[in-house]
């Protein structure tokens, strides 16, 4: 399945036309037409994913799971990289320390 077939499926399950699609992401009639025979730049592509909250690998093909954003929480927890919020607010790390207990059972 090509990227416009994908896309016509989603439009189909959001109930929207391709044209009522385009018309509300900014793009020109007719342009998503153009994707079956012409390479889509990445920022039209990622622009159509946040639309239909799909990840660009699902749009692509390259997964057939749309919501493949998959994250273990082990690792981002663990992770000196990730700083966790809540409700825009960072998470202290004694908070951080609870909810690994609570996820480990201890």
């Amino acid at each position: 399945m090509d990227i416009l077939e994908r896309i016509k499926g989603l439009a189909a399950k959001k109930d929207i036309s391709i044209n009522a699609l385009e018309e509300k992401l900014g793009f020109a009639r007719g342009y998503l037409y153009t994707w079956k025979k012409k390479t889509p730049g990445i920022d039209r592509v990622k622009k159509v994913a946040e639309y239909f909250n799909v990840s660009v690998d699902y749009l692509l093909g390259t997964t057939d799971n749309p919501t493949s954003k998959e994250i273990d929480l082990k690792n981002a927890i663990d992770s000196d990289q990730t700083i966790f919020t809540w409700e825009g607010k960072p998470i202290p790390e004694q908070d951080i320390e609870l909810i690994k207990r609570l996820l480990r059972r201890d």
